[in-house]
Order: structure tokens, then sequence, then C-alpha cells
């Protein structure tokens, strides 16, 4: 159905109107740092998912975590398909190309965090064996600069 590939910075368009999609609206000009960021960064992966006419239709960003207090783990920090191609299993190869990434890299555990009010996508992880195991609060303090 699709084909999976490495975000390029070429793409920075197609990747921000999907990230809007997504709730988090962000242009071209901002998408673009962030991707050349990723690139060639061993501890992240950001892969597309193209149509067979070329266009980008969803994708994928995923990172290796650590901490003090928990075993490593992979965590997806996004992941969205177009609307017109949800359900029919995009979302399913991209988390299946994470998951074989993370044991690539010898880390055996996926986290990822989703809004609660996004029943939706709780569904589709709990649907592939994913668990909800805590709810939490994020706290954020904007910097100058």
């Amino acid at each position: 159905m699709v084909s999976l590939r490495p975000l390029g910075e070429d793409e920075a368009d197609a990747v921000a109107a999907l990230a809007t999609e997504l709730g988090y609206g962000a242009t071209a000009a901002e998408m673009l740092p962030r991707l050349r960021a990723v690139a060639g960064d061993p501890r992240q992966l950001a892969l597309g998912a193209e149509d067979a006419g070329g266009r980008l239709v969803g994708w994928v960003h995923a990172h290796r975590s650590g901490s003090l207090q928990s075993p490593p783990a992979v965590e997806i920090t996004g992941l969205v398909v177009t609307a017109a191609l949800r359900g029919r299993g995009v979302g399913a190869e991209l988390l299946a190309a994470v998951a074989d990434w993370a044991r690539a890299l010898g880390v055996f555990r996926i986290r990822v965090r989703s809004n609660v009010a996004r029943d939706a996508t709780h569904a589709f992880y709990l649907g592939r064996g994913y668990r909800e195991v805590k709810r939490q609060v994020v706290f954020e303090r904007g910097l100058d600069g």
C-alpha cells in the first residue's frame, strides 16, 4: 500500500502539513530545522509513508530515550496519517518499522504518549498491543531567548 523511507529536508512542507493535521500547526520554515536536527542522529528515527504516487501520507518520529529511573525505551513522539487513509494500515506499518528499529538498537520497550482527549488514538494503540500504564500531567515553562 505504502512504502516507508527516511524523511528528507526537501519535504518540510508536507511534513508540516501532516503535523497540522495532527493538531500541531507548523510551517515549512519551522519544520526544516527540526528535520535537520533529526537527520543523521542515530538516536532518532523519522520515517515517511509514501503512496504509489510519491505523496507523503504519513510519518513517524521516534527517539531512543534513557533515564536513571527506567530502562531504555524507544519513544514515539509523533505519528500521523492523513485523514483520508486512516484505518487502512499505514499507521500499523509505521509502528512496525519503529519496533524493528528499536530491536536493532537492542531496546525492547516502546512508549508513546497521547492526549487524554484522543480516544480514537488510544483505541489504535490498544488494538496493536500497547497498554495504558499511567496518566500524567505535563508542565511546561517558556524561557526568554
